[in-house]
């Protein structure tokens, strides 16, 4: 097993520098939560059809999948303080420009650099996280945040909407990147880690898994698609409904609110079932709310599938890539991991673009989205049988 020795100064350090993985993971991640609203700023604002918009965020998470398959090939090598740094100003000046309302062709440019700075800032992020002394509790913490964020924006985003008009999507996207750099120094003493020695009180990975990182990764990837696929419509779907965007807003956020638990859930769940019926019940749970989201046309059902997804989503992500950190305490597997989300996050939108029917509604998204929740537990059972009983609990 390939595990990691954390530096003497990293001890004193260690919240410190969890906080700033987490605040700088919540940052790459912020654009996904808003998602919704930043198609609908560019089908309204930059007068983009559905099927341009969808495109557009296909290119932008695209980028992350660039950047984070580069800083994984790089992540032994490269200092991640100074990185991390780096990336988050490209996010800052990206949103910048969009909120600006540059001219079309600049804006599809900016969403791609945002993209680029997400993917590896997410890529560096879980690496921090990854090397910290209990990776379970750090993924944890992250999946926490990003809940709350989620459920805090997409109640405020309609609001400052409101105020500022579309570009205040992108404003706050902006502001809220550019407060996370006084915070990422606290990283600085986890900027390189070693490969060399088992860490105590780590649990042992299994050999089929070690040997087989790719299944994992390929039903992590899956998994993300189905999601994206149905948030990123979410607003659209709910305009189908006969919803206002200050209801989308409250449904969604209400949902997102349901997903805080999630990550809480992941030790006391583990410690007492296995991961195959963990993630066959998640994986169901998410197919049967992403089509009630679709196909049933009442704001309560639409907040109670996004609730389901939510929970299940925030909740089945610790355990991925508390797995994946395991398996290499550098980081890498986890950096790897991020590429796996975003081409999957990224591909779901793209693909659905072909086949989106304003005649039909959104069939097209539910029917996708399903196969793709289906293929995710195809992959995952395998390996999630060999394993047997989580060994997420760290």
């Amino acid at each position: 097993m390939s595990s990691v020795v954390l530096p003497a100064t990293a001890a004193p350090a260690g919240g410190r520098a969890l906080f700033a993985a987490v605040y700088a993971s919540v940052v790459s991640e912020y654009s996904l939560l808003v998602m919704p609203f930043i198609v609908g700023a560019m089908i309204d604002s930059y007068g983009a059809s559905e099927q341009l918009a969808g495109r557009i965020v296909s290119l932008q998470l695209f980028g992350m999948a660039i950047s984070a398959v580069g800083a994984s090939v790089l992540m032994r090598r490269i200092d991640r303080l100074h990185a991390m740094v780096a990336m988050t100003a490209i996010v800052v000046l990206s949103n910048i420009l969009c909120a600006l309302m540059v001219p079309l062709p600049v804006m599809i440019a900016a969403r791609f650099a945002t993209g680029i700075g997400e993917g590896a800032l997410m890529a560096i992020a879980g690496a921090v996280a990854a090397a910290t002394p209990d990776p379970r509790r750090a993924f944890s913490a992250i999946g926490f945040a990003v809940a709350l964020a989620a459920a805090a924006a997409l109640v405020a985003t309609p609001w400052l909407v409101g105020i500022a008009g579309r570009a205040g999507t992108f404003w706050f996207l902006a502001g809220f990147s550019a407060l996370s750099l006084p915070f990422l120094g606290w990283a600085a003493p986890l900027r390189r880690v070693s490969a060399s020695e088992p860490v105590a009180g780590t649990a042992a990975i299994p050999a089929t898994l070690s040997r087989n990182p790719l299944l994992a990764l390929l039903a992590f990837g899956l998994f993300w698609a189905g999601a994206a696929g149905l948030w990123v419509y979410a607003e659209r779907i709910g305009l189908s409904h006969g919803l206002s965007l200050g209801q989308i807003g409250f449904f969604l956020g209400l949902g997102q609110l349901a997903g805080i638990p999630g990550p809480l859930c992941v030790g006391w769940l583990a410690r007492r079932f296995a991961l195959p019926p963990l993630f066959t019940v998640a994986i169901l749970f998410n197919l049967f709310a992403g089509l009630a989201f679709v196909f049933v046309p009442n704001g309560w059902v639409y907040c109670l599938g996004a609730a389901l997804l939510s929970f299940w989503a925030m909740f089945l992500t610790p355990c991925f890539r508390t797995l994946m950190a395991l398996l290499d305490r550098s980081g890498t597997v986890v950096a790897a991991s991020v590429a796996a989300f975003t081409i999957g996050y990224g591909a779901a939108p793209l693909l659905i673009t072909f086949f989106l029917d304003g005649r039909s509604g959104f069939a097209a998204v539910a029917l996708i989205c399903s196969l793709l929740y289906f293929a995710s537990a195809v992959c995952v059972l395998p390996p999630a049988m060999r394993i047997g009983r989580a060994d997420v609990q760290g």
